[in-house]
């Protein structure tokens, strides 16, 4: 694949440390569900997004990880500066089920990890169900790298269609496709609020 130097997202350690990471993320239709057996590691994640009261470019989100590691992660853009700035740091588990009270959008998935041959590289595949409960062939893919110039490696399974995500050749009308995987194709998790819970004061 040619240089990508488009700088998309950036996730970090979990470590609770401020950090700039720059992540590339790409959406791909697999040809073969079967190749991500390859993986060298394999996690199951249930994630949300919690809502903030902000005109400000940032965000909140939990993740459980394999069902037994809680995090929350921050993360923020500034102007004129590349990426994101994020925070993710493990959090209590009492801590992360309160939030997940009044958290939105949830969904399921199971990351598969390659890596991208000798560079040192990890390719981030993403799985998510479709509303039948199987997996969608449609995968979000995440690559981190250093530097804005860092060639992306070759991808670790075969993919009949790739988008990159906010890319400069991207067109609306692929937009509106990672849309509909987010709102409509990917299975979400019904709404954690548990409303039926508390009693509003007169």
């Amino acid at each position: 694949m040619s240089k990508i130097r488009h700088v998309i997202t950036l996730e970090s350690v979990i470590n609770g440390k401020l950090a700039r990471e720059l992540e590339y993320t790409l959406y791909g239709k697999l040809k073969d569900l079967d190749q991500l057996k390859q993986a060298f590691a394999v996690e199951e994640h249930e994630q949300w997004t919690i809502p903030v009261d902000t005109n400000l470019p940032f965000k909140q989100r939990l993740r459980l990880i394999d069902n037994r590691r809680y995090t929350m992660a921050t993360k923020m853009r500034r102007a004129g500066v590349a990426g994101c700035e994020e925070v993710e740091d493990d959090i209590a588990p009492d801590m992360w089920r309160h939030l997940r009270e009044v958290a939105v959008d949830g969904y399921r998935k199971t990351r598969y990890r390659f890596k991208a041959g000798s560079t040192g590289l990890i390719w981030e595949i993403d799985v998510f169900v479709d509303r039948m409960g199987q997996p969608h062939p449609w995968v979000k893919i995440d690559l981190e790298v250093p530097d804005v110039d860092t060639a992306v490696p070759e991808l670790p399974v075969d993919i009949e269609t790739l988008i990159v995500d906010n890319g400069p050749k991207q067109t609306m009308a692929e937009k509106r496709f990672i849309r509909q995987l987010w709102d409509s194709e990917w299975t979400r998790l019904d709404p954690a609020t548990t409303q039926d819970l508390y009693t509003k004061e007169d």
